[in-house]
């Protein structure tokens, strides 16, 4: 089989038993690049599990030093910054899950994952910024009253209008 490269013009010549055709990811999968592709694949998935274990060892130390100076003072723990880093690092660790499995899947066969998964996970990675907003709204008071005054003071002073 002959293929020709459109960037540089030239044609190189393979055999058909080392190229195979990608229906969904409409590519051809060249079997001496499956290697190395499954190499950087292997790699964003470690890269991707570290992040995940980072998140959840960080989260787990901040809610030990809180409870730790809580009661070190006498007073209780403060369950609001509780539930905030709880809820942050479930989302997170939610969010990026999806992305963790697909990579995990390209390591072990780069034809077994589909483009519609490739871009539903990259997707759901966004999900995390849009539903932080909301954690800190629900689990911060000073958030909470911050929005209120802002958004419906803005609100308040956009509807009147002038005589």
């Amino acid at each position: 089989a002959v293929v020709s490269t459109q960037s540089t013009g030239k044609q190189v010549l393979r055999s058909s038993s080392n190229v195979r055709f990608h229906y969904e990811l409409m590519s051809c999968l060249f079997e001496d690049n499956l290697d190395s592709d499954s190499r950087a694949a292997f790699g964003t998935f470690i890269l991707l599990a570290l992040g995940i274990i980072c998140v959840i060892i960080t989260s787990l130390w901040l809610i030990g030093i809180a409870t730790k100076m809580s009661s070190s003072q006498g007073r209780s723990v403060n369950l609001q910054g509780l539930i905030t880093v709880i809820l942050i690092a479930v989302v997170y660790c939610c969010t990026f899950a999806p992305l963790f499995d697909m990579y995990l899947r390209y390591a072990v066969s780069p034809t077994g994952v589909s483009l519609t998964r490739q871009m539903v996970c990259g997707v759901i990675v966004f999900l995390n910024h849009f539903t932080n907003v909301f954690i800190y709204y629900i689990s911060v008071t000073r958030f909470r009253l911050f929005v209120k005054k802002k958004i419906v003071g803005g609100v308040r002073c956009r509807s009147v209008e002038p005589s």
